[in-house]
């Protein structure tokens, strides 16, 4: 195959957009194994013979902006040292914009703008990102050949399975952090042999489908907040490997601050429920219960706004309780009207607490602008002095302003005035159904190919149904358009009949008896064991831990313990370490770094 240099000012002489010629070869695997097989038969078969120089992932479903796929190939052309780029993915809104009106969707696209234009960005300045979504990425083959690959690829169970590979590659902790093969890769490239390789973020868009329904979004997040949590937990434990490496010393030291930025994230990201918790009881509390001496009412309901705080926060206690118990007693499509209902409580709550510290910001300038010290609102003044004024606006800033500033900077802000209201709105669902979902299902590794697992399991039953014999027949019907005449078949009806009556034959056989499944079913038992146990402890730590975090901030009988205080200081406290945490600090870096 002869190599063309492409043409100096782009593929048709001036105009990049210009689409140059293509050679396409389709191949089409005849059961879906799981897209780490897929990229098993991609890199070690296809590309171990084509020998590319840039192999590009693209979802189905993804739809790629125009000159984007050339816009990501002339970052490698422009850049030796670039071992893989990815571009922006935008929500398909399916040319209907009333879809924005559902606020799972308005969320998430809210999500990926704030994660491009922020973490992307941010990442892409170190030279070294976290994520390279599967649905639209490009790598150079020589960066990835070798360990990046091969360590990527001890996921795909078909492999695993075929060569009896270590069992440490088995362990609960890995088969968890491959459901997230597009963060392994990530770092096995940065950290890879004598070569100083680098990671870019490309701002060219691909369109791509998005969970419309409570299940289908839980489901795909299951995968995706444990696969990062756990890819999170491999790199931290690996972090030497950063020190090793061929980088140079300045770009080692922005891994390390991203790396710190990592540790805060996956912090936050476990004591998530704790945190959400206790800032809603506590902010509500402020609001609606003054202190005796004061002479003004709670908010916003007067008197009365205690009680109703009380059963705000037996309904949300509830609640979540209720999650656990869906978590792990079933899957999210056997209750969908359940899951409606839980997201509409947490976004009432949510409405409830950002109400609350409207608020609360509009009695602290109330009171700073007071100049006679006669103010009713002493108490909130004197709360948030004793946070700190630089606490307070840098919480501020990296809660709201940074969105904002970002979205400005990229030039793209849009989402801010369609999705930010509904993402405030399913945000704290993100905490108490999400997580809490992840974590009570870190047993199941699979990558939600439920209809394969139907399958296969059909064609083991002498009860399997027509319906699913006529699907495989139908589907071994090829287009006779595609075939070439060596394969050509007999199409005659009577041809057709005996196919079909052989699939029925063996659809109907029973299983082989000469297999001896009693001898394989210890080792099955014994995985499924092992990750029934590993998700015990799991949960069992988050929740404790969680719930100890709980007891130490609202518990007024930890006042006799010097170091901590009475409970007033267990807020405050609280509430610097949680803003703080929030902030993350580096969010003003993500702004201002790439400028």
């Amino acid at each position: 195959m002869e190599r063309h240099d492409p043409p100096q000012n782009g593929p048709a002489g001036g105009n990049e957009l210009e689409a140059p010629p293509v050679q396409l070869m389709l191949f089409l695997k005849a059961s879906n194994c799981g897209k780490l097989n897929s990229y098993r038969w991609l890199y070690n078969a296809f590309a171990g013979a084509l020998q590319p120089e840039v192999v590009v992932h693209l979802d189905v479903g993804t739809r790629v902006s125009t000159g984007a796929l050339y816009r990501l190939w002339k970052e490698f052309n422009m850049n030796p040292r670039i071992a893989a780029v990815c571009g922006e993915l935008v929500c398909s809104l399916d040319g209907k914009w009333a879809n924005i009106l559902n606020p799972l969707v308005a969320a998430q696209n809210f999500e990926y703008k704030v994660g491009f234009q922020l973490d992307r960005t941010f990442e892409s300045a170190t030279g070294y990102l976290s994520l390279l979504p599967g649905a639209f990425s490009a790598y150079r083959y020589v960066g990835t050949f070798g360990k990046p690959l091969e360590d990527t690829l001890i996921g795909d169970p078909t492999w695993t399975e075929a060569h009896n590979r270590d069992p440490k590659t088995q362990s609960p902790l890995n088969l968890n952090r491959h459901l997230a093969d597009d963060r392994v890769i990530c770092f096995q490239i940065i950290t890879k042999g004598d070569v100083n390789w680098i990671l870019k973020y490309v701002p060219v868009k691909a369109f791509t489908d998005v969970p419309m329904t409570t299940t289908d979004f839980i489901n795909q997040r299951r995968r995706w907040l444990n696969g990062a949590f756990f890819s999170n937990i491999y790199v931290l434990r690996r972090f030497k490997a950063l020190s090793e490496s061929k980088q140079p010393i300045l770009r080692k030291l922005l891994f390390y601050i991203q790396q710190f930025h990592s540790i805060l994230a996956l912090v936050l990201a476990w004591f998530s429920l704790a945190a959400f918790l206790l800032a809603t009881f506590t902010i509500n509390s402020i609001a609606g219960d003054p202190p005796p001496d004061q002479p003004i009412s709670g908010f916003p309901f007067g008197k009365a706004t205690p009680v109703v705080n009380a059963v705000i926060q037996i309904v949300y206690l509830a609640t979540i309780l209720f999650q656990f118990i869906l978590a792990l007693g079933s899957r999210p499509r056997n209750h969908q009207v359940a899951y409606v209902i839980s997201f509409f409580i947490f976004g009432l709550v949510q409405v409830y607490l950002v109400m609350n510290i409207i608020y609360l910001i509009k009695r602290v300038a109330d009171f700073q602008a007071d100049t006679t010290g006669e103010s009713s609102y002493t108490y909130i003044g004197e709360f948030y002095a004793d946070l700190g004024a630089p606490t307070v606006i840098v919480s501020a800033f990296s809660v709201f302003g940074v969105y904002i500033l970002s979205g400005l900077l990229a030039r793209d802000p849009w989402h801010l005035l369609t999705s930010f209201a509904q993402f405030l709105f399913v945000s704290s669902s993100y905490v108490n159904i999400l997580n809490v979902y992840a974590f009570s299902n870190t047993h199941d590794v699979t990558w939600g190919q439920k209809l394969r697992a139907q399958e296969l399991a059909s064609r083991r039953s002498p009860g399997v149904g027509a319906s699913a014999i006529e699907r495989r027949f139908t589907f071994n019907d090829q287009d006779p358009a595609v075939r070439s005449a060596a394969t050509e078949r007999d199409d005659s009806p009577e041809a057709r009949d005996r196919e079909y009556d052989a699939a029925v034959r063996r659809a109907l056989t029973p299983p082989d008896e000469s297999v001896d499944r009693d001898a394989q079913r210890p080792k099955v038992l014994a995985t499924a064991d092992a990750l029934m146990e590993f998700r015990t402890i799991i949960l069992a730590s988050y929740v404790f831990s969680n719930f100890f975090v709980c007891l130490i901030v609202l518990n007024d009988s930890l006042k006799a313990l010097w170091w901590l205080g009475d409970s007033y200081w267990h807020k405050v406290w609280f509430f610097r370490i949680w803003l703080w945490a929030n902030s993350k600090a580096v969010l003003v870096l993500k702004v201002y770094l790439p400028l």
